[in-house]
């Protein structure tokens, strides 16, 4: 998206009019609203799937909002692995280096078995059965969804998790890195691995940090001393069969 269309499509979410045309126009109505004593609460999502100057742009007017109006302005960013290259990626002259990170809870064996009760026809997990789900699929969303679309299908649950490696998502995530001759290699490499390293805010190998940011890699151990590790075996399967 253009600047225009980028900040005019924030603009008309957030009810602004006339639509503002570009960062600055964006910053100013906010800035008019907070000097008029308004206290406002900005929530953004789908940042990891807009452009990099776009999000940059965003960064740079809300961190001069914050900076001036941090008492009456609020803000929640969700995005992925561009938004947190603006937290980290130049340490203390990053865009966000004020911002407090959150990252998404992982899935427990109460939230599988809620979610399966939300299926159409309702799953009634035993807390076994949620438990085997989870671990198979190292709380991968994506492969927990689709283990559960099996069972409500009738199929047994030795089969639901089997065919775990065969998600046509992950694979699409593995064809997309192996295009490239270098990244094939050290994806072979690491996919032979189990313990990736350890674990940091921002992950300084490239194919590694976007791993992560696919949701294939987790963080794993005591805070502090975690370690990135595959998801689940199911991933490590569906990424041999891609370079085979």
């Amino acid at each position: 998206a253009t600047e225009a269309e980028f900040f005019g499509t924030l603009g008309r979410r957030a009810g602004m009019q006339p639509v503002p045309q570009g960062a600055g126009a964006f910053e100013s109505r906010l800035e008019d609203r907070l000097a008029a004593g308004e206290r406002l609460f900005l929530l953004i999502s789908g940042l990891d799937s807009c452009s990099d100057a776009g999000r940059s742009q965003l960064a740079a007017c809300l961190r001069g909002l914050s900076d001036f109006h941090g008492d009456a302005l609020r803000l929640v960013l969700l995005g992925g692995e561009g938004l947190a290259a603006l937290k980290y990626a130049q340490g203390d002259l990053s865009l966000l280096s004020h911002a407090e990170p959150r990252h998404w809870p992982e899935w427990n064996t109460g939230d599988l078995m809620d979610q399966a009760r939300r299926f159409t026809p309702p799953l009634d997990l035993s807390a076994e059965e949620a438990l085997a789900i989870l671990t198979a699929s190292g709380g991968h969303p994506r492969l927990i969804l689709d283990a559960l679309r099996l069972r409500a299908k009738g199929r047994p649950l030795p089969e639901c998790i089997r065919r775990l490696e065969h998600s046509s998502q992950i694979e699409a995530q593995f064809s997309a890195i192996a295009q490239d001759p270098d990244q094939r290699r050290d994806l072979k490499d690491w996919l032979a691995r189990s313990d990736l390293g350890a674990f940091r805010t921002w992950i300084g190998n490239p194919l590694l940090r976007r791993l992560y940011w696919l949701n294939l890699l987790r963080a794993e151990g005591p805070a502090g001393q975690e370690r990135l590790v595959w998801r689940s075996p199911a991933v490590v399967r569906a990424g041999l069969r891609v370079l085979a």
